[in-house]
């Protein structure tokens, strides 16, 4: 766990409190598959295109990808807390007015 090798396992109960157990495994088999696929995928990149770099490729864009997609759910995540959070803040309100 040294050298930000697990980084991810320690953002995960930050975003996902109630599934830790669930969001690691599924963390550790898609390291697991990218372990075992990308080598032959980079086989494949590489008699396709004949460019060494393309793994390289491959990789920026899926990174990208995951990046764009990471970002847009963690924004959506922090306008649902944003919102539930002016929902109960509105029932306070309401309930000490009622009183």
């Amino acid at each position: 766990m040294r050298n930000w090798k697990a980084a991810v396992y320690k953002h995960i109960p930050e975003y996902f409190p109630n599934e830790v157990g669930v969001v690691g495994g599924m963390v550790g088999l898609i390291g697991g598959l990218g372990g075992f696929i990308g080598p032959i995928l980079f086989g494949y990149l590489l008699d396709f295109s004949g460019l060494w770099t393309s793994s390289w490729i491959f990789v920026f864009i899926v990174s990208a990808i995951s990046l764009f997609w990471m970002n847009t759910i963690i924004k959506k995540m922090m306008h649902s807390k944003l919102l539930i959070s002016k929902i109960k803040l509105s029932m306070r309100t309401t309930t000490k007015t009622k009183l």
